[in-house]
């Protein structure tokens, strides 16, 4: 897709990553295109309709784990693509927890090629809206 008029144009291979806790969409920009790579999801948690809606401390503990799983997948999907695309630069819109899980996660070679990091969940949200956040 041709990046709107106005918004940020990428002059190196960019990556453009939005995720929420269990969802990541990945974005390859370049000049003035972007354009959506495969992305990631954490599998779902198949429940009866009384675990879906009672608490319980085992299925805190079965996010917090599919949670860990994903940011792990997420780094390592990263770090192939950067490879695979020899990306300059990764801007991250995700929420802050998320953000700092990935950090601890990703490659030495990758962290560097970290550039904005904005702490919204945008991940279900439009391209062009996820652009204006990046580059407020």
């Amino acid at each position: 897709m041709q990046i709107p008029e106005g918004l940020q144009h990428f002059s190196k291979p960019t990556l453009v990553v939005t995720a929420d806790r269990f969802e990541a969409k990945i974005y390859l920009a370049g000049g003035d295109s972007i354009e959506e790579l495969e992305g990631l999801a954490a599998p779902t948690e198949r429940s009866s309709d009384n675990e879906a809606t009672n608490y319980s401390p085992e299925s805190e503990m079965k996010d917090t784990e599919r949670f860990k799983h994903f940011v792990r997948s997420l780094a390592a999907h990263l770090a192939e693509i950067s490879r695979k695309h020899e990306i300059a630069q990764i801007h991250l819109v995700m929420p802050a927890e998320v953000e700092h899980a990935l950090d601890q996660e990703l490659a030495n070679d990758v962290k560097p090629l970290i550039g904005r990091k904005i702490h919204k969940d945008l991940a279900h949200q439009g391209l062009v809206e996820i652009l204006k956040a990046l580059f407020e």
